[in-house]
């Protein structure tokens, strides 16, 4: 049977471009509730899963509140500028206003005393624009009309003028603030919505990362974690061209991902209960392997049991340890530990992983059968193209 290998530089080059900055995931014994360790870089890949939709519409609802929230208060801060330059307008208008009515009123009452002792003066006179010649009570006569006739309606306009500019002064001020108000409301409302999003964001990130990449068998953990093995264990084997798909097939004889029996790779992708195979020592047509750990990984002090997602026997867990997320901790229960010490077990035992021969010598220096190299095979040709 041929490897389906027909391209496993561009297969790892998509690997190389999709994996990114990885965070550190929660040590073996934190609470299932762990901090998601999936790289950034994967955002744009397709996850579904029940408790996924359900904790990302909760997400989404708030988002979409705090952008209206945003939304809105640029549209706020815009009715606010305006409403503050007409109000600043209307208040200069007003004083305008209130400046020329004074004047109006003061010249109405000067004139109207004038002309009620006698305003006899030329001054008096030109003022109101009368011809010097006339008499004294002819003077006065005029001058009274001259102030109801002319000078009262001046007074009048300016005051009409003076009220319109302190209404709509006022009735700026009074938008003014309304629209302070309500952005003061506003932004309570997006420092609400901003707030329960941060809140959210933990559970959505952690509920995405353990939901199943579409088109898949894989977590979007689990994904990420043969990715990041991959890239970190060519980087350090360069001559290696170790494949992530490759740990992906193994991983999915293994444990089915870290998915054996009740177990489940939480968001730091650690499997949660710890997988523990089955005593070695010559039951089930196992082979007789006597304690190596003192029980330490598998708690078993008379034989040893294979451990974690990629099922490492204590003694070659011992030899390849591998701390793949930085947490500074190796545990074979984590797959980002188990697969980045799966690839450097690959990579010592076939050497080159980028042809078909050497993809073979990898699976059957894992397993040593015919059989269990063809199922892992099997299980690649689901994987290889998932990324292209």
């Amino acid at each position: 049977m041929s490897c389906p290998v027909a391209h496993p530089i561009a297969v790892l080059v998509v690997a190389l471009a999709v994996l990114g900055a990885v965070g550190p995931a929660d040590a073996q014994d934190a609470e299932p509730a762990a901090t998601a360790a999936v790289s950034p870089a994967l955002d744009d890949v397709e996850v579904d899963g029940v408790e996924y939709r359900v904790v990302a519409a909760d997400y989404e609802l708030v988002r979409a509140a705090r952008r209206r929230a945003t939304a809105r208060l640029v549209a706020l801060a815009v009715q606010e500028r305006d409403l503050a330059a007409g109000e600043a307008r209307a208040g200069a208008r007003a004083r305008l206003a209130r400046t020329e009515a004074n004047r109006w009123r003061r010249r109405v009452a000067n004139l109207a005393v004038r002309a009620y002792i006698g305003a006899g003066g030329d001054d008096a006179s030109t003022l109101g624009g009368l011809d010097p010649g006339y008499t004294r009570p002819e003077r006065r006569a005029l001058l009274f009309t001259e102030v109801d006739r002319h000078w009262r309606a001046n007074l009048a306009a300016t005051q009409g003028e003076l009220i319109a500019a302190e209404v709509q002064r006022d009735q700026l001020g009074n938008r003014h603030e309304e629209v302070v108000a309500d952005q003061d409301r506003t932004e309570q409302a997006r420092a609400e919505a901003l707030a329960e999003e941060r809140r959210l964001r933990p559970t959505v990130e952690a509920a995405r990362a353990t939901a199943t990449v579409v088109g898949s068998d894989l977590t979007l953990v689990a994904l990420d974690a043969y990715l990041r093995a991959a890239l970190e264990v060519n980087d350090e084997l360069p001559g290696c061209r170790l494949p992530w798909w490759l740990l992906a097939g193994i991983g999915r004889v293994e444990s089915g991902h870290g998915t054996f029996a009740t177990s489940e790779l939480d968001a730091g992708g650690t499997a949660r209960p710890s997988i523990i195979g089955i005593a070695l020592d010559g039951g089930n047509s196992t082979a007789v392997i006597t304690d190596t750990d003192g029980g330490t990984l598998d708690g078993d002090t008379r034989s040893d049991r294979a451990v974690g997602p990629m099922q490492f026997i204590p003694s070659t867990w011992s030899r390849y340890a591998a701390d793949g997320n930085g947490d500074g901790v190796a545990d074979p229960q984590n797959l980002y530990d188990a697969a980045h010490a799966a690839g450097q077990y690959l990579c010592t035992a076939a050497g080159d992983l980028g042809t078909d021969a050497g993809i073979r010598r990898g699976i059957y220096a894992y397993n040593h059968s015919d059989a269990y190299v063809a199922k892992v095979l099997d299980f690649t040709r689901e994987y290889v193209h998932l990324l292209a």
